[in-house]
């Protein structure tokens, strides 16, 4: 039989085998509509023979990919060895896992509670004309009162303490625990250093500057914020907002008395909770809270958060309680905003 087809094909007859092959081979030339699976079945008995069929014409990049015309080689042999080259699989396309950013350009002003006060590289002397509150691209006298010196050409936060109080839980039976506040009132850099004093410029007003501010050392935080996912539950609340404002709408910056020791993360949103009053003294079904704005977490310490207001359905108390955004536990009714 394959005597009578070599005859039949001898013009295109070639033994010039490669990988090894050494059978008797001719030309097919592609039509349209053939594919490796028919002709390994039309040639060879066995659609499954495709892959040594490919491996024998090196010339073909893809198996599913013939055109018409192009011409392949056909050893005159019941069966091909197998392919010295994996058969190609389609490519594999793997969309990237985007996560969505907030962008917060006044990353370098946010103000934060530690349970310690930073120590203090200088103290604000004056402006240069002496004015009460100082602002931007104006110049300021800093006296040095740390042991690090102030070195000309490099920047600095200003900044100021204040101490406060907050409940580290959400029952008012929790004990009070003491927290420093650090608000961040400027971003200057030095221009002369004097030995005792710099003369700096002010360079970024987040707040006024004043005489007995305090400077510390800057380092620059990135202004993008990618947003993760709760981990899991939480019962916290705010402490105050920033400002000491009696209410927060969107944008406002506050504290709450959450952070990195309970799993808290920057990029982090959680809910703010409207807790139910009961309706009577008879009524024994507790409802849950209802939510009334949205808090994305943008800087943390230890046992504190700083946090923006996001969205709010209605004013916000400076002491809300706070919740995961998609398990929200119930709190104690009584202690209604």
């Amino acid at each position: 039989m394959i005597t009578l087809a070599v005859l039949f094909i001898s013009p295109l007859l070639s033994f010039a085998g490669e990988k090894g092959e050494n059978s008797p081979a001719f030309y097919y030339t592609i039509k349209k509509g053939d594919t490796l699976w028919d002709l390994s079945q039309r040639f060879y008995n066995s659609s499954w023979e495709w892959p040594g069929l490919w491996s024998i014409n090196q010339q073909l990049t893809n198996p599913h990919w013939l055109y018409p015309g192009n011409k392949i080689r056909i050893y005159l042999k019941d069966t091909l060895t197998q392919p010295s080259r994996p058969p190609k699989q389609p490519p594999i396309i793997v969309t990237p896992k985007i996560l969505p950013t907030l962008y917060y350009p006044a990353m370098d002003g946010i103000s934060f509670i530690r349970q310690h006060p930073i120590p203090s590289l200088g103290r604000v002397i004056k402006g240069e004309q002496d004015q009460v509150m100082i602002t931007e691209n104006e110049l300021v006298y800093i006296e040095v009162t740390g042991s690090t010196p102030m070195e000309e050409g490099q920047k600095y936060l200003v900044f100021s303490t204040e101490p406060i109080f907050y409940s580290k839980g959400v029952t008012d039976g929790e004990d009070r625990i003491q927290g420093i506040l650090h608000q961040i009132k400027s971003l200057v850099t030095v221009l002369e250093n004097h030995g005792t004093y710099v003369k700096a410029r002010v360079i970024n007003n987040f707040r006024y500057t004043e005489a007995k501010d305090r400077v510390m050392a800057y380092e620059k935080k990135k202004p993008h914020v990618k947003i993760h996912p709760c981990s899991e539950d939480i019962q916290g609340r705010l402490i105050r907002s920033d400002d000491n404002d009696k209410l927060l709408g969107n944008n406002a910056i506050a504290f709450m008395n959450l952070g990195e020791t309970s799993n808290i993360q920057k990029g982090q949103i959680y809910n703010v909770l409207k807790p139910h009053a009961p309706a009577g003294r008879s009524l024994k079904v507790t409802i849950s809270p209802s939510i009334i704005g949205k808090i994305i977490v943008l800087h943390t310490e230890k046992r504190t958060s700083t946090v923006m207001v996001l969205s709010n359905r209605r004013e916000i108390s400076p002491h809300a309680f706070i919740g995961k955004a998609d398990n929200i536990s119930v709190f104690q009714s009584s202690h209604d905003m």
